[in-house]
């Protein structure tokens, strides 16, 4: 029998969380604002977790220690870091919860 489409869950279960990632990111705005409200954040706060989670899980994936990783594009800021009364720098990131295992 043919369907003519591959439902997404059948499609979910062969995808690496870096192709979730990358397909998410390349989804029409109108689209990915409906699946980020389901999660109750921005659809751009969804892509930057969505690529920071996939780029931790590359650097565990393969033998790397977690307790000293430094993420080179930091996650974005979102409600909870002001909502957890993180100290800022002079620069103004937050200190913790944007490049490392915390924000993770």
């Amino acid at each position: 029998m043919t369907y003519g489409y591959l439902p997404l869950w059948v499609l979910n279960n062969i995808l690496t969380l870096g192709t979730i990632s990358k397909f998410y990111s390349l989804m029409k705005q109108n689209e990915r604002q409906t699946i980020s409200k389901i999660f109750r954040l921005s659809d751009n706060e969804l892509e930057s977790i969505l690529t920071y989670v996939s780029s931790v899980r590359n650097f565990s994936t393969h033998g790397n220690r977690l307790f000293c990783y430094r993420s080179k594009r930091p996650l974005c800021n979102t409600r909870l870091h002001s909502q957890m009364g993180i100290e800022r720098n002079l620069s103004g990131e937050y200190i913790c919860g944007k490049r490392d295992l915390f924000s993770y």
